[in-house]
């Protein structure tokens, strides 16, 4: 650069064989470059280093509109060439995204692509969720459930270039992802880990596998080892990293920020409240998309004054979903929008009787420590394991207390159904639930079992051996099969989480259901359900407001009590009280 002031040095470099852009810079532009370029490390004093992306290359460019810099001039050209690059991935985003469909494969090399199984045909909306990854490299693919999201993720693979890959699911669906990835690309080379532990992958002919597939729990032993050797990654059940700081979301951090191409896929990736999780999870996709926790907490959130918690709730839902479609990171299309039709769902409220005396006993055995979660002198630490033992004690004494009389509930539903999917949550309530119904020969399918006794337990119920078929709330997530045996299930227990009754309902209600899916809630007037109950309508509504937008949704979410505990501890005072005055 000739003429006028400048403010440091660009060059691009090579680091342990990456490419990268040093940015040796003035402190005044240090801070803005640290500021806008996520990647950099933020607390290094000199010379600022990110990976040569056409993102970075595109950000600099901007910055050096503000701070001029020198470099050399076959530097500018490759620095232009990967801005020139960024726009056009814009345009392409945004061209795909004014077609319902795609017939054309992006930046794919026809001779490296693998052959699609015989009975595989891609629909027009699938090829374009491909070629939007394609594209994109980063996206949260949200399309309702039974849409076909493994096999959109799967099609990805045709390209060598994004291979070797790996999944990342819930325990029970390695097996599920196998299959499917075997229909799809019969040549493709599949290994699923057997151990939370790296070891050699390869197969007798020393051949690497093509797609490695693990679940979320041996991600944090495998992380260091996978790392810049996987090109693309896929986040199955994205909503698995909702929860930034655990092991499991800090190595599915570390192995996405090496990979190239990274696809969250969930129908349902906000469980709760909207805000905290879908920085998380975005975060996790695509590292900084939306700023920092503060940042976005700050622009976007409510209840997010120092960063986003688990009770942040955002502003402006359709506003920030339409800033990620239009960059390509989200990606949603219900099973209208495609043209597939399914039998409606219905959802219904079912009172069932409690035993009183067993809410009773619960209530005076955790009066203590309600006084304790509502006290002002408490300690934080005292407040918070009080919580949880109210919060654990009652739900499960809700659940005990109802399930005699859900079971009699479902042996009604008997003499109608062929077979009836229960859910419930404490072990307690499923071995109640077993023995008040074991003459349909009920399975399990919770977090107790194995993964062979869970592949078991679902094929005693689609083969009729087994006609009630009892899973946990959160097993099962992406489970499929149910559908063509059964269409009506059960709540025994209540989750906190409107998302996870979506998900459980969606065992049922997607492709292949030809009835109508019919959810029953079994509640009762007592306990901890009514306090669920509210709560649930809460976030439900925060959720689908970023979810799924509807014309008649409110502009805004109504104000809510975070503190799902203290009213729950309220209740159960409020409770006692009534007894003694009621017996005086």
């Amino acid at each position: 650069m000739t003429g006028g002031h400048t403010f440091g040095d660009l060059r691009l470099d090579s680091v342990g064989g990456v490419k990268v852009w040093v940015l040796d810079v003035e402190p005044d532009a240090a801070i803005d470059a640290k500021r806008n370029l996520r990647q950099a490390k933020q607390t290094a004093a000199g010379p600022i280093c990110v990976d040569a992306t056409d993102d970075a290359a595109r950000t600099i460019d901007w910055l050096m509109m503000r701070w001029p810099l020198q470099m050399t001039a076959q530097d500018r050209r490759q620095l232009r060439k990967q801005v020139r690059a960024h726009k056009a991935r814009e345009q392409r985003i945004l061209d795909l995204l004014a077609t319902s469909t795609s017939s054309q494969v992006a930046a794919v090399d026809e001779g490296q692509l693998l052959a699609l199984g015989d009975d595989i045909e891609l629909r027009g909306y699938q090829q374009l969720a491909r070629d939007l990854i394609f594209t994109s490299g980063r996206i949260l693919l949200a399309d309702e459930l039974g849409l076909g999201k493994t096999i959109e993720c799967l099609a990805v693979l045709a390209d060598s270039r994004r291979r070797p890959a790996l999944a990342v699911t819930l325990t029970n669906l390695p097996p599920q992802w196998a299959r499917e990835a075997r229909k799809v690309f019969p040549d493709l080379r599949i290994h699923i880990a057997k151990k939370g532990s790296p070891y050699d992958l390869r197969d007798e002919s020393g051949n690497e596998p093509d797609l490695i597939i693990m679940n979320y729990a041996k991600l944090a032993g495998w992380q260091h080892h996978l790392a810049g050797k996987v090109r693309t990654v896929f986040f199955d059940e994205v909503q698995e990293l909702r929860r930034p700081g655990t092991d499991k979301y800090t190595a599915a951090q570390h192995i996405s920020a090496k990979a190239g191409t990274v696809v969250g896929a969930s129908a349902t990736p906000i469980m709760n409240y909207s805000g905290g999780e879908c920085f998380a999870i975005m975060d996790a996709i695509a590292p900084g998309c939306l700023g920092s926790d503060v940042e976005f907490g700050r622009e976007w959130c409510s209840n997010a004054t120092y960063g986003v918690g688990r009770h942040s709730t955002i502003n402006d839902h359709a506003a920030l979903r339409s800033r990620l479609i239009r960059r390509g990171l989200w990606l949603r299309r219900t099973r209208q929008e495609v043209g597939i039709e399914l039998p409606p769902i219905r959802a219904v409220e079912q009172y069932v009787p409690a035993d009183p005396n067993i809410i009773r006993d619960a209530e005076n055995a955790v009066a203590e420590v309600a006084r304790i979660i509502l006290s002002d002198t408490a300690s934080r630490q005292d407040r918070w394991v009080a919580a949880g033992d109210l919060e654990w004690q009652m739900r499960q004494a809700t659940g005990i207390a109802k399930a005699p009389f859900v079971a009699a509930f479902v042996e009604l539903l008997m003499e109608s159904e062929e077979r009836v999917v229960v859910f419930a949550w404490h072990r307690q309530v499923h071995e109640i639930l077993m023995a008040a119904l074991a003459k349909f020969n009920p399975m399990l399918y919770t977090g107790t079992e194995s993964v062979t006794q869970k592949e078991r337990a679902v094929a005693a119920f689609t083969s009729g051996n087994s006609r009630i078929l009892i899973m946990s709330l959160r097993s099962g997530a992406g489970l499929d099969g149910l559908q063509a045996v059964a269409n009506v299930c059960v709540f025994a227990e209540l989750d906190w989480s409107a998302g996870i009754h979506k998900q459980c309902i969606g065992r049922l209600g997607r492709p292949g259901q030809t009835q109508s899916t019919l959810a029953y809630f079994a509640v009762t007037d007592s306990g901890s359900d009514p306090i669920v109950l509210d709560v649930n309508n809460v976030k439900a509504l925060d959720a689908e407001l970023l979810v799924n937008p509807s014309e008649d949704a409110p502009d805004d979410a109504p104000e809510v009590d975070a503190d799902r505990i203290a009213a729950l501890a309220r209740t159960v005072l409020n409770s006692g009280r009534t007894l003694v005055q009621k017996a005086s």
